[in-house]
């Protein structure tokens, strides 16, 4: 069973077997328009290999281009990939200073500590403009695995999670990487709005759906980006389906209120961000417009 590569909030994998229960066994194109770190996309493929679901094509996306950038990299360029950060995690394992500069611009102040070269490594990912390059790919996997949980948040300034102060982190694993590199081979990745990703969709394929969440409370973690996410945009457009979905969202009453004429199942599962409560238990909804 290979696991996805990068840590991922609001990520299928404690829910996991309730969502493939809802999946279709025979799926002709597959769509998910929110991969985020791919945890049900790998199962898919997992499941696939297993010879337990068979689906034909393979449509990935996530409007977040430096994100679809790793999973394009590592299917195409996972030598290079490996190589370029093996240089970072170098440079980031021979630090031993603990003089922290949370704003560094030049590799002196880098390398006063662990901590600075993080924020240094922020800096320089954020700067740049290719961001389906090598390099960002890099960049983007040792901030996955060194930031606070796991979380993509950014802000007017770009991605801004602070450093998250864990004891020799495994950045990457070069055998995890090769089989990931075997098992996406089939997939097409694209950077896409959710909007954009769905007018690809017809009649017969089937969705599945993990966008950011309706918030539950005022200090809910649902948003990924700098502009709040179009949940009744969302919403309108699944009503015009004509293609086959599965929708996972929060189990509050404006999801209940835009998903009324679908079968909906509540899921108790775990949120790991949430600054008083880290391991509180919510409700969640799967929502299916098909029996």
């Amino acid at each position: 069973m290979t696991k996805p590569i990068l840590k991922w909030v609001g990520g299928k994998t404690q829910i996991i077997e309730n969502v493939f229960k809802n999946f279709p066994k025979e799926i002709g194109v597959y769509h998910e328009p929110f991969l985020g770190g791919g945890s049900v996309l790998f199962h898919l493929l997992n499941q696939i290999n297993e010879g337990k679901i068979v689906v034909n094509n393979i449509y990935a996306s996530d409007s977040n281009e430096a994100l679809i950038g790793v999973y394009k990299n590592i299917q195409n360029r996972h030598t290079e990939l490996y190589n370029e950060l093996s240089i970072i995690i170098k440079e980031f394992n021979a630090i031993y200073g603990n003089i922290i500069c949370r704003n560094p611009h030049l590799q002196t102040e880098a390398k006063t500590s662990k901590e600075s070269y993080y924020y240094y490594i922020r800096n320089q990912f954020n700067a740049l403009v290719d961001r389906e390059s090598i390099l960002c790919s890099a960049m983007f996997i040792f901030l996955n695995k060194t930031c606070f949980r796991g979380l993509y948040r950014v802000g007017p300034n770009g991605f801004n999670v602070p450093y998250g102060h864990y004891n020799n982190p495994e950045i990457i694993n070069e055998k995890h990487l090769e089989e990931i590199h075997e098992l996406i081979q089939g997939v097409t990745f694209e950077t896409l709005d959710f909007t954009e990703a769905l007018e690809k969709a017809k009649a017969g394929d089937f969705v599945y759906l993990d966008p950011p969440y309706a918030p539950v409370a005022k200090d809910s973690f649902v948003g990924y980006t700098s502009l709040p996410f179009k949940h009744q945009l969302l919403f309108d457009s699944l009503k015009q389906a004509k293609y086959r979905y599965l929708l996972s969202n929060a189990d509050v009453p404006f999801v209940r209120e835009n998903t009324s004429n679908c079968t909906s199942e509540t899921i108790p599962a775990k949120r790991s961000i949430n600054s008083k409560r880290p391991d509180s238990i919510v409700n969640e909804l799967l929502i299916k417009n098909f029996t």
